[in-house]
């Protein structure tokens, strides 16, 4: 009996060791010593083909990835504007701490293309604006484009807005 309480406890010991969960944490910086947050840090297992954990830098410039099983890792730190940096593998079997430093990277892009929609109808406090310019109401008259602004009715009588009858349109 003596002896299958300590294989018990023996067995219980050694799987706690197997399935120690480790912490890796660290910070990202530029090569002035400035923190780089938001950074993408990625975390690859090379001991099994699972999809790498990934997280980014907060904004003072620190990750971190718990819950890490003991075996064979590589971490990759990446972020626009900088060299992309690879660690050596290395073997995890406690807490460690990884610091990476990124340079610059310059790249010279073609173009610059910036795209914005301004929004077909913007309703302020007072009042309500269509911008049909870039709609497919642009070839439309003006009763159709006014019957499609919603809360507006178009009657024999004139025009409601919102149940009120006394509606102002300006046409710009």
């Amino acid at each position: 009996m003596f002896f299958k309480s300590r294989l018990y406890y023996l067995f219980v010991l050694m799987s706690s060791f197997m399935m120690a969960q480790n912490t890796i944490s660290g910070s990202v910086l530029d090569t002035q010593n400035s923190a780089l947050p938001y950074v993408n840090v990625i975390f690859h297992n090379m001991d099994s083909e699972t999809i790498p954990k990934g997280t980014i830098s907060d904004e003072n410039d620190k990750y971190y990835f718990d819950n890490i099983a003991n075996g064979h890792y590589r971490i990759e730190v990446s972020s626009l504007g900088f060299k992309t940096h690879k660690s050596e593998r290395f073997i995890l079997d406690t807490n460690q701490t990884f610091n990476f430093t990124l340079e610059d990277e310059t790249q010279m892009l073609n173009e610059v293309v910036i795209k914005a929609k301004r929004p077909v109808i913007k309703q302020t406090a007072e009042k309500l604006v269509v911008n049909i310019e870039k709609s497919n109401m642009v070839n439309s008259n003006l009763q159709d484009v006014i019957s499609r602004v919603p809360g507006i009715i178009v009657t024999n009588n004139g025009i409601n807005f919102a149940g009120r009858s006394d509606v102002r349109i300006s046409i710009n």
